[in-house]
């Protein structure tokens, strides 16, 4: 027996954060960031000194998006901080958990998820960029790397809007910009909020 959801159209208006998941990110984040500054810009997160319980409520109460422990303190994304980017004109580019993805949909921002995929670990071994990556990763770091990958394939695969193909720095910036324009301009289905 088939269940069925009901399900609403959206045509989104405000810049959707997006989250890009996949080997050598934080790098690949920067390089866009510095290429298309008018149009994505990094969340960067708030600290705070507070108690994890403080932080955990904060969150029940759609304060923060995510969090993580820093040492003696925490290191989080706030609704304000993305609404506020997004509202400016920018992509918001996110570090965040799968959970944290599912928050941003019920707080009705809509993330954009990209997953960089890359073949092998040969293939990201073979990334160089001269300012933002100017040696090559070690076989065991790159193995590594695209372990990991595959595992945050899986981990987030429900969540994942489009798939850019492992390439060049510059090739993966360009397909990331595209990818996310394109996918800005569709309408989108989600569940109905229940009456």
């Amino acid at each position: 027996m088939s269940t069925y959801q009901k399900v609403e159209r959206i045509d989104y208006q405000v810049l959707r954060p997006v989250v890009i998941i996949g080997p050598v990110v934080e790098k690949l984040v920067e390089k866009l960031v510095q290429d298309y500054p008018h149009k994505f810009s990094r969340c960067i997160p708030e600290i705070k000194k507070a108690s994890g319980q403080a932080m955990e409520r904060g969150q029940a109460e759609n304060v923060f998006i995510d969090f993580r422990r820093r040492g003696t303190h925490f290191e989080c994304i706030t609704v304000a901080s993305v609404s506020q980017a997004c509202t400016k004109g920018y992509h918001c580019i996110l570090s965040v958990s799968p959970s944290a993805i599912d928050r941003l949909s019920r707080l009705k921002l809509y993330p954009i998820v990209v997953f960089i995929r890359f073949k092998s670990p040969r293939q990201i071994r073979e990334l160089k960029d001269v300012q933002f990556l100017p040696e090559r990763l070690s076989s065991k770091a790159c193995k590594e790397l695209h372990e990991q990958s595959k595992a945050d394939e899986q981990d987030f695969q429900h969540h994942i809007t489009a798939v850019v193909p492992g390439a060049s720095f510059t090739q993966i910036c360009t397909s990331l910009k595209s990818v996310v324009e394109q996918e800005q301009s569709k309408s989108f289905w989600v569940p109905s909020d229940p009456l």
